[in-house]
């Protein structure tokens, strides 16, 4: 079933919504122990906004087309996956860059050729490249690190000095300790 007039149909409307970004990410998370396995199935879709107790769980659901589903987009956290479905993607790499847990190999890679803005908004990005991002010549790098909801206290206390006023003023905007959850 779709809207009244028949001219689209519910999965097309599920679409629309989801795409626009009106359903929180909070409607996801409740769904996720759903009795309904269709709803757990579009709970994947949100991959990283879960816990890591609801990804367990849709990844060991009795349903399985859910663990089906938990495992495909389970890719996006694993740094080997990622960097073998990295050609698939294309130009769209700073996607990746920005929302996927990356290996050593492609960290490295995106300092070398300076593909490193997207890796200042990676959440999965670990402590010695967010240290390098600290001190990276760019300021608008700087200063995406500096708003990061992980940044330490020392690198903070160090953005705080920076060089730049607006990489200053982010450092200073948010009290700490701070994680991404409550970013």
């Amino acid at each position: 079933m779709g809207g009244e007039d028949g001219k689209v149909t519910a999965k097309e409307i599920i679409g629309e919504l989801d795409s626009s970004r009106q359903i929180p990410l909070s409607f996801f998370r409740s769904m996720a122990g759903h009795e309904h396995p269709e709803l757990r199935i579009r709970v994947t879709w949100r991959w990283q906004s879960l816990t890591p107790a609801q990804r367990a769980a849709l990844l060991d659901d009795p349903e399985p087309a859910v663990r089906e589903a938990a495992r495909d987009r389970n890719w996006a956290l694993d740094p080997e996956r990622v960097e073998a479905r990295l050609p698939s993607f294309g130009s769209r790499n700073e996607f990746v860059f920005g929302t996927c847990a990356l290996s050593s190999a492609l960290l490295e890679q995106c300092f070398a050729d300076g593909t490193v803005l997207p890796l200042a908004r990676n959440p999965h990005i670990p402590a010695y490249a967010l240290a390098r991002l600290t001190r990276h010549p760019e300021t608008k790098v700087r200063a995406l690190v500096a708003a990061r909801p992980d940044v330490g206290p020392d690198l903070a206390a160090e953005l705080r000095k920076d060089s730049d006023e607006d990489v200053r003023m982010c450092a200073r905007l948010r009290p700490f300790p701070r994680t991404w959850a409550e970013y």
